[in-house]
């Protein structure tokens, strides 16, 4: 039985398993967007899902397969857009879709105006499928209502893999623990994310995740910018992205300018919470998130009983604002905390925390008493302006680590004497900060390669650099010759 409110097309990423040999493949021809028997010879999006979830060929389509199918946009329909008008797309079986370039997202383009989300992606436990998307834009998804999570695709008991694809200006307007993921939601499955944009989305009234929320599942990002989501509503968790009780590994990421507004609410960029479970942040940047209310906690990271390893990346320009007088706030970088046997841990190598700020508490990294662990190794803490805090609570373990006042490292070192320059792009994937001559944090980091296993920074340029046998703290190391790191320091 055919489905009319819900198929949507995700775009392709595992092409070894579209190769099988029970796969079948659908060409899109038309753009247009009627309901599945109506396309008058024409094979569209919305029929080719049909077509593969129920193994028929529908209207102008192809037949599915009992197998794994791949749906594929005609080059013809390179920089179409198709408007969404019969609603979302319900996808029941594993699939791929691929948008007429498979490597540029803008090559195709699904609006769903307002009225419905893309895609919903759903399965019950034992009867797990896979979906891959890749070239191709979301934009318009909206859902509104307690249980409607994820404003362009909702994902359940479903492994969806992301590849050259934007989700962009989605929403979700609801109110209490269910509304999360202005773009994405997902429970109890694996999302893996590569070379995408999730931007501009938005929950309102919500509890987590205004772009992506992951719970119960597994997360894996790469080379990824999630930027401008927005979340609303008092005691939200991650404006950019919310990870609960999952393990997650993000990779050459970037979560910028992502806000929450409203009080008690935790973790402006990223929030990781619950169950003990692991993060690994590598060659990253979490820039310009922000917390606005009273109570907030985290503007960059927020950690609460949960383990995050940090290497090789920068917290940077991220702040907490709105704060009233006696209230509690703190960690415009990092905050960290737990419950009873549970602390929250984070461990930081080579990281570079610079002008963070909270109207409370530690504009740097704030770690809950009792609650919170955290190890700073080879890394830079630099506040800007006078009477700002580093760092506040106990720290488990520093080496090698310089910070603007003593209460990191037992001592403190200028900002003039550090001599970092703002944030820019200065080579690799996301932005840092650079080190300018003379600079107290060249050759300040020991040994790295043999302490810590390090042979690149942020950048993914050598480590040790210019210096010869010790490395530079921070994410950022500095590079022999004038043009290394693009500018003439001298």
């Amino acid at each position: 039985m055919v489905m009319l409110s819900g198929r949507v097309p995700l775009a392709v990423g595992s092409l070894a398993l579209a190769g099988s040999l029970s796969a079948a493949q659908i060409t899109v021809d038309s753009a247009d967007d009627v309901s599945v028997g109506a396309a008058d010879g024409n094979c569209t999006l919305r029929s080719a899902v049909a077509s593969a979830d129920d193994a028929t060929a529908y209207d102008g389509c192809a037949s599915g397969s009992a197998g794994l199918d791949e749906i594929v946009l005609a080059a013809a329909l390179d920089g179409a857009t198709v408007t969404l008008s019969e609603g979302q797309m319900l996808i029941e079986d594993d699939l791929t879709i691929t948008g007429p370039v498979a490597d540029e997202a803008d090559s195709i383009v699904i609006d769903a105006g307002g009225g419905s989300r893309h895609f919903d992606l759903l399965a019950e436990s034992g009867n797990e499928f896979s979906v891959d998307l890749a070239g191709m834009t979301l934009t318009g998804g909206a859902t509104s209502g307690d249980t409607q999570a994820g404003g362009a695709i909702r994902v359940e008991h479903v492994d969806l893999t992301l590849n050259h694809v934007v989700v962009h200006g989605n929403s979700t307007v609801a109110s209490g623990q269910n509304a999360h993921g202005g773009a994405i939601s997902v429970r109890r499955a694996r999302l893996e994310i590569h070379d995408s944009e999730i931007t501009s989305n938005s929950v309102a009234d919500g509890a987590a995740g205004g772009g992506v929320a992951v719970i119960l599942g597994e997360l894996e990002i790469h080379d990824t910018r999630i930027a401008d989501n927005e979340l609303s509503g008092s005691f939200g968790r991650g404006g950019g992205l919310s990870v609960f009780r999952s393990d997650a590994v993000l990779d050459q990421v970037a979560i910028v300018d992502n806000a929450v507004t409203g009080d008690g609410s935790k973790g402006g960029g990223l929030s990781f919470r619950l169950g003990s479970h692991q993060l690994d942040l590598t060659d990253s940047l979490l820039a310009g998130n922000t917390i606005d209310g009273n109570d907030g906690l985290g503007a960059g990271l927020y950690v609460d009983q949960a383990m995050v390893s940090a290497i090789n990346t920068t917290f940077s320009g991220n702040a907490i604002t709105g704060a009233e007088e006696f209230t509690i706030s703190g960690g415009g970088g990092i905050r960290v905390e737990g419950k009873g046997s549970e602390p929250g841990q984070v461990t930081l190598v080579h990281a570079s925390l610079v002008g963070n700020q909270s109207e409370d508490g530690a504009d740097g990294i704030d770690v809950a008493i009792d609650h919170g662990q955290v190890e700073i190794h080879n890394s830079l803490v630099v506040q800007q302006e006078a009477g700002q805090i580093a760092c506040a609570g106990p720290l488990a373990a520093v080496s090698n680590s310089l910070a603007t006042d003593a209460t990191c490292t037992g001592s403190a070192t200028s900002a003039g004497v550090l001599n970092v320059a703002g944030l820019a792009d200065n080579g690799g994937p996301t932005r840092t900060h650079r080190l300018r001559l003379p600079s107290a944090a060249i050759d300040a980091a020991g040994k790295c390669p043999a302490d810590f296993g390090l042979l690149s920074d942020q950048r993914g340029l050598p480590r040790p650099g210019a210096s010869g046998d010790d490395c530079d703290a921070g994410a950022f190391e500095l590079q022999d010759g004038i043009f290394a790191d693009r500018f003439d320091d001298t």
